[in-house]
């Protein structure tokens, strides 16, 4: 009896540890899903942070982008003005068919003469009455028709640079607004014209 008495109590004292132990290892247990929740939760405020960071560096960048072009117009518009030399002219050939020539505004009549003549078209008297003809003073600086020959070719325009000729399809008015955007525009005439091509689906 005494035998069983000592393995019992050797037993009970044995359950006793196993019981803290356990109740140990819960604990810990409970302890580390605790943290790992904590960790996925400062997991996600990162990411929150990270997204609202991201959002404000394209905020800045976005009005440094207009600040620029803002100031690269003021520089324009504060620079001593010099009497443009050159016209840009458009001269509408068939319907689809364009001819876009930068000259000096002295070869101006002389460069459309040569037009009508190759191309057999009617008086050039006639021309901007008929919606044949616009043309624009030109600032020097600016090559604003080999800009518009060049956006029209990466945007699959069919460009005849040797002969100055656009095969166009949408209207002359959207040809203009393209050649308009170079104008004055500085860098910013990409972004403009870009403009137009968006709304055309190009």
């Amino acid at each position: 009896h005494r035998s069983l008495r000592e393995e019992n109590a050797h037993l009970q004292k044995d359950h006793l540890s196993l019981k803290e132990e356990n109740t140990q290892l819960q604990q810990d247990h409970r302890s580390l899903r605790e943290e790992h929740t904590q960790l996925q939760q400062d997991h996600c405020s990162l990411i929150e942070e990270n997204t609202q960071l991201q959002q404000e560096l394209a905020d800045k960048r976005g009005e440094v982008e207009e600040q620029s072009i803002r100031l690269e117009s003021s520089i324009i518009n504060t620079s001593p003005i010099t009497p443009p030399t050159h016209v840009v002219a458009l001269v509408c050939i068939t319907k689809n068919k364009y001819k876009l020539v930068r000259v000096l505004r002295t070869y101006l009549e002389s460069t459309l003469k040569d037009i009508q003549k190759e191309y057999d078209l009617s008086d050039i008297t006639n021309w901007e009455r008929e919606g044949r003809l616009w043309k624009c003073d030109t600032p020097n600086s600016i090559n604003t028709a080999y800009l518009v020959r060049e956006i029209l070719k990466n945007h699959n325009v069919r460009v005849d640079g040797n002969r100055q000729l656009i095969f166009w399809s949408y209207g002359m008015n959207h040809l203009i607004d393209i050649i308009l955007a170079y104008q004055n525009a500085a860098g910013g005439g990409d972004r403009r014209a870009e403009e137009v091509f968006q709304r055309l689906n190009l």
